[in-house]
């Protein structure tokens, strides 16, 4: 077809020649600037042949030719995009990058190349979209990055991707912005980002798009919407920023300039000589049309944006542009969403207090719920809460990705039955345990004893991988702590385990003074020098005199010094033969986890061997299968001992948690490992995805396993050498020291709390509490012992005046029962948020008569 054309222009010397002139002119007016401004610009009017040959001569490489847009009437094609200055100067719509929460890395940690629409074998964009011949490229810009950031967060691609109504924020939402309006196009301040985020868009299926103004249609706007939690701008011409918010949260919102030739783009990387964001402020750089960014590729140093165009599969590459990096003024103007980042649930009355919502069994209104951001197991000023709706129904939005105990304030009068502590729902005693006196021989035989003694710096020559930036594939905890190695590896990567569950609910695992009581994030132990101790570290790795709130030396003697000599060195131990006794086990990993004490006589001889200084042991089947616990009752193996796993269940029970289980187990790569019986490394994700950190133990040296990467089968470790991540294949090597082996502990819940493990842009939903009352039923009862079936029964059981109390959620009022005309008075009583006192509240909860201890459930009274 591009040959054809040529037709129209009979070649002659003539024609060539003007052209040539006309370029060489062009081409003497621009030298002297920068080599991109060198280039011969586009202009508008510019025929097929003149574009052709100006793509030529400025050795651009795509080719163009004519479509649907080039062969409608200009002035239609201008409508199609119609991206104009903001009417409104003034008025910035949007956040800053400051305030936004991208993190921008190192250029070395971005691939070379990225598409959502083949990430790991998946689209996570839909098919392209047609405008029509309606200046609504804004709507579809928005809605593609809309979708693509909802999709990547809610992990739905190919067919299940999410489809938005463009028609519905175009010809719906538009009457709330100034900035733009159905078919008329959209401003420089993006407000259909706006519309995204406080108005939300419904489904295409609520209301499809035709390619004309439709007006809003009747009924969408009561369909149902999806919102996102904010919208950003990315610096002008910012490259990297670009890529880095591509790959965080998904496809972003971007805006072009269109001239001729980028309507007859056909195939190749589209190149132009607007390459500069020079306005002030610059990303108001003229632009007239919004499109999307679905990926990038460097290309060799030629690198291009995958542009996503709302012209359909007719125009371009199948709907789609690779234009140049800043080409088109198409890095000036770019925005990326944050999807939506929720936690919520409900309250209910829990009649038979079993713990389960039953059909029957309502919601409570006006409940505090609130996060516990300090863990003290109390609401405090300042602590973000939220009430429940009139059926029990929270919700907090806008969080940042992270760990948050959501906790319920409680009140008299009501028992909570969930969430409660495994303990209290199972009556767990302590998960299964292996008795060894009670194995078989066979059994016996395969148990075998591991020394775990690495020393207190990484061995030389060994290079440890250091993890900057995870990848799109892994999924790693937070709020995990990390610690240099405190007399043992082992018991820090313990120190390491504990001070996370102190983190996410079990409050008391650190218990001292340092952090207020909350166990640190780095640093968490006091390294390997006594008397130096880290500045801010705590005892939970191990206790020494006079260290994290410990006293004098002859009265509170710690485990360092009982315990410690020197890395590497034998007993025996400082407290032996001398006048004090060995001191109380007490808040620290390595007492109960046997490290470094060397009272301990492995093979029954009567001498003690083990463990020196640095050391800790673990047991172990040989076959893969899992020891639990092992309860070393049996003689011929560590008498008495606790080795790690048994001590690891002994602190958690000091500190007053429950244990549903805890075991080691080889892992399935080690080679006695009975084929399908070692722990894999699905188990390992497992483990993550319940937010479990595991210990790993590879040959001498223990770590703390806290995330994965799926798609290569790496593991994440904080190891006990420094405050980093750090990375290994599973079943490979950890700088020569080969994996063999982990040990698990699951501890019950703590009571009445949920902690929610909240990753960016998900809505976690279901967090729940449930409420014994001091009604069961739907009756009325009185305390004489009668019962009513109805309100208006009670009412008259009730002496006129009475004084009666009304509990709405946390709230207590005051208001007078007046028998006769059956209405309830408030006194003193508060509007529907509780702000504003009112002559009269309407009660969505519980109402007590105290003349006669009348309870009511969820009764309305106006």
């Amino acid at each position: 077809m591009r040959i054809s054309l040529f037709k129209f222009f009979p070649i002659s010397r003539r024609i060539g020649a003007s052209i040539g002139l006309c370029l060489g002119l062009i081409f003497l007016f621009f030298s002297g600037a920068g080599a991109e401004a060198e280039k011969i610009p586009f202009l508008s009017g510019d025929s097929l042949a003149v574009i052709q040959a100006k793509i030529e001569a400025n050795g651009y490489d795509f080719t163009v030719a004519p479509n649907w847009v080039t062969r409608l009437p200009r002035e239609e094609r201008e409508k199609l995009h119609s991206r104009h200055p903001s009417p409104y100067p003034a008025y910035r719509a949007g956040s800053s990058f400051a305030e936004g929460p991208l993190v921008v890395g190192s250029a070395d940690a971005l691939p070379t190349a990225f598409d959502w629409r083949n990430y790991q074998g998946h689209s996570y964009i839909g098919p392209i979209r047609d405008q029509g011949y309606c200046g609504s490229c804004y709507a579809f810009g928005a809605c593609a990055a809309a979708e693509g950031v909802y999709n990547f967060a809610s992990g739905q691609y190919d067919e299940n991707c999410l489809d938005l109504s463009e028609a519905f924020l175009a010809f719906c939402l538009d009457q709330y912005y100034p900035g733009y309006s159905g078919c008329y196009g959209s401003s420089y301040d993006y407000e259909e980002l706006d519309a995204l985020v406080e108005r939300g868009v419904c489904l295409e299926t609520a209301y499809p798009y035709t390619g004309e103004d439709q007006g809003c249609v009747s009924g969408s706007e009561a369909a149902l919407r999806v919102t996102y939690d904010g919208w950003y701008r990315i610096p002008c011409g910012y490259v990297d920023a670009i890529k880095f918010a591509i790959m965080t949260y998904g496809v972003v919102d971007a805006a072009v300039l269109v001239g001729d030739a980028f309507e007859l783009y056909d195939t190749g990387i589209y190149k132009d000589s607007n390459i500069s964001c020079d306005s002030v402020p610059c990303d108001y750089t003229p632009t007239n049309h919004c499109i999307a960014l679905v990926g990038w590729d460097d290309n060799g140093g030629d690198g291009y944006w995958i542009l996503r165009n709302s012209w359909g599969t007719g125009w371009g590459e199948d709907g789609y542009m690779r234009i140049s990096y800043h080409a088109a003024h198409v890095s000036c103007a770019v925005c990326y969403l944050v999807a939506r980042t929720e936690i919520s649930g409900a309250k209910w009355n829990d009649y038979n207090a079993d713990g389960s919502w039953d059909v029957d069994e309502p919601g409570i209104s006006h409940w505090k719920i609130y996060i516990d951001a300090n863990l003290n197991d109390q609401w405090d000023a300042g602590e973000v809460y939220t009430l429940t709706d009139q059926d029990g129904n929270y919700s907090f939005t806008g969080l940042n990705p992270g760990i948050y105990e959501i906790a319920e304030e409680r009140q008299d009068g009501w028992s909570q039955t969930f969430p409660m502590s495994v303990a209290a729902a199972v009556g767990l005693a302590g998960g299964p345990s292996t008795q060894f006196a009670e194995l078989s021989e066979q059994e016996r035989g395969e148990i075998e004893l591991t020394v775990i003694d690495s020393p207190p710096t990484p061995p030389v020559g060994h290079d440890r991988v250091i993890v900057r930036q995870f990848p799109r594939s892994a999924a790693s905890l937070s709020n995990v702590p990390t610690s240099r190695w405190t007399y043992g590896c082992s018991a820090t990567s313990a120190g390491m385990l504990f001070g996370y569950y102190d983190r996410t609910g079990y409050r008391n695992m650190y218990s001292g003074p340092t952090n207020g009581g909350v166990a640190p994030l780095t640093n968490l132990g006091q390294g390997a020098t006594p008397r130096s101790p880290i500045s801010g570290s705590c005892s939970l790795i191990a206790s020494m005199d006079g260290f994290d709130g410990r006293g004098a030396l002859e009265s509170e003697p710690g485990h360092v010094d009982d315990y410690w000599v020197g890395y590497g060195t034998a007993g025996p131990d400082p407290w032996e033969g001398s006048a004090d006794d060995e001191h109380v086990w007490g808040g620290c990993t390595a007492d109960y986890m046997g490290t470094n004490q060397w009272k301990w006589d492995f093979d029954g001889d009567g001498v003690p061997e083990h463990n020196s200084d640095g050391s800790t042991v673990y047991v172990s089947y040989s076959s893969g299968a899992k020891l639990y616990d092992g309860d070393p009752v049996y003689e011929a193996y560590l008498n008495g001992q606790t080795a790690l796993c048994r001590g690891l269940r002994l602190f958690a029970e000091s500190r007053g948690y429950a244990v549903a289980e805890n075991y080691n187990q080889r892992v399935d790569t080690n080679p006695t490992v009975v084929a399908g019986q070692g722990f894999t490394f699905a188990d390992f994700k497992t483990e993550i995805d319940n937010g479990c950190p595991a210990l790993i133990h590879v040959t001498g040296h223990t770590m703390l396993g806290v995330g994965y990467d799926d798609a290569t089968q790496t593991i994440y470790l904080h190891d006990t050498w420094d405050n980093e991540v750090h990375s290994m294949l599973w079943g490979g090597d950890y700088t020569g020291m080969t994996l063999e082996a982990v040990t698990v502990i699951h501890l019950a819940s703590p009571p009445a709390v949920h902690s929610v493990v909240l990753v960016e842009g998900e809505v976690v939903t279901g967090i729940n509490f449930g409420n014994h009352g001091q009604s069961e039923t739907d009756t009325v009862n009185v305390v004489d012992g009668l019962q009513y079936d109805a309100i208006q029964d009670a009412y008259d059981a009730a002496g006129d005046g009475d004084t009666i109390q009304v509990q709405i959620g946390n709230f207590l009022e005051s208001p007078v029962f007046g028998q006769f005309d059956v209405d309830v008075f408030l006194d003193g009583g508060f509007d529907a948020a509780f702000s504003e006192p009112v002559g009269v509240t309407r009660i969505l909860g519980t109402m007590t008569i105290e003349a006669g201890s009348v309870t009511l459930d969820r009764i309305v009274i106006q």
